[in-house]
């Protein structure tokens, strides 16, 4: 498909399936870019933050899961669920909630594009993601 340009010459636009590629293309590169600063902060984190409810979805995943007191805590019992899934280690904790994040961001970053009916999936996802820079490595992202 061609079109004329302001001095009369025909000009070139993209066709369909080249612009979703392209449009393809730089999502994946947002997205590359994107998990590549998550997972320089990531690794700058010294030490895991322990809150205070950290210490009490520790307490309720230690409790046996048939207990009533698992499912009837003060808490949600999803949390402590997950906790005991991962056997309370902090490192696998952590690096589970590290992977549910960049995989929600990606995803929010998607949906925002597909809401718009997809025409701005580039935009939506670099709006998404570009908190992942961090200059505090202390704060939870």
């Amino acid at each position: 498909m061609t079109r004329t340009s302001d001095t009369g010459e025909a000009a070139e636009t993209t066709s369909g399936p080249t612009r979703r590629r392209i449009l393809s293309g730089s999502y994946i590169i947002i997205i590359a870019i994107f998990c590549f600063l998550r997972v320089k902060n990531f690794a700058a984190i010294e030490q895991a933050m322990v809150t205070s409810d950290t210490k009490a979805f520790m307490g309720i995943a230690a409790m046996p899961l048939l207990d009533p007191g698992f499912w009837s805590a003060e808490r949600a019992a999803t949390v402590p669920f997950l906790y005991k899934i991962l056997y309370q280690r902090q490192d696998a904790i952590c690096l589970f909630q590290f992977g549910l994040s960049v995989l929600s961001c990606i995803a929010l970053g998607r949906m925002a594009g597909l809401w718009n009916g997809g025409t701005s999936s580039i935009p939506g996802a670099a709006c998404v993601t570009a908190p992942a820079h961090q200059t505090e490595h202390n704060t939870p992202i």
